[in-house]
């Protein structure tokens, strides 16, 4: 199983990309949503083999990030 680490972020929504099957976003958020921002990335699967997800980018919002759409 692929994992990877969101420090002091709580995950609430991750998607596939319909054109790149290899990308998901994930978005976050801190303090469970109740107080701070929210972090939005952009990771990748790892190739046969690999067992922790690559982190392509990110982006910061001052507001907590509860879901996602779609690449």
């Amino acid at each position: 199983m692929q994992s990877c680490s969101t420090p002091d972020r709580h995950g609430y929504s991750v998607r596939f990309s319909p054109f790149q099957p290899n990308h998901l976003l994930l978005a976050t958020s801190q303090l469970y949503g109740l107080a701070g921002g929210g972090t939005l990335f952009l990771l990748e699967l790892p190739s046969a083999g690999g067992k922790s997800l690559t982190e392509l980018g990110r982006m910061e919002w001052t507001d907590g990030l509860f879901d996602v759409v779609g690449l």
